[in-house]
């Protein structure tokens, strides 16, 4: 697919074209919710994401992911920061984002964050549209259908 959208781009230029997870904001928020239970001994996952406190702990945890620039690899990308953890999501979505902390959480978290993801996609694809890249938004219907877009 990522060949078929570069080759209907003007300038043919593959390098413009980045494919977007959202599972990897899924996966971040789950791990920050898995910090935030271990440092407040909790063990209810959906009484946590969903109970009473749920809409301050939510935003904070929001404060803790910004899509900025890495300036080691010179690319925007998710920043993880908070709960002791400082990680790029570039460098941790095939370890710690798929690790024991996060393994079997995500429904549960993405069931209580559809709407902040929504937000948090929408302001990073912003972002990369205007710095002239092309983006394949990948994740389920329920979120992508509220990602702006010319083409679905």
């Amino acid at each position: 697919m990522k060949d078929l959208l570069a080759e209907s781009r003007e300038d043919k230029d593959a390098s413009k074209v980045l494919t977007w997870s959202n599972g990897n904001i899924f996966r971040s928020l789950t791990l920050l919710t898995s910090l935030h239970m271990k440092a407040n001994s909790l063990t209810d996952v959906k009484d946590t994401i969903s109970g009473e406190g749920s809409k301050d702990l939510k935003a904070a945890m929001m404060d803790m992911l910004k899509f900025e620039m890495n300036s080691s690899t010179g690319s925007l990308d998710t920043h993880i920061i908070g709960y002791g953890v400082d990680h790029w999501v570039a460098d941790v979505q095939n370890t710690e984002l798929k690790g024991e902390l996060v393994k079997g959480k995500i429904p549960t978290i993405a069931q209580s964050t559809q709407g902040e993801v929504v937000k948090f996609v929408r302001t990073a694809v912003s972002l990369l549209l205007s710095d002239g890249i092309d983006v394949i938004v990948e994740g389920r219907e329920e979120t992508v259908s509220f990602i702006a877009s010319k083409n679905r």
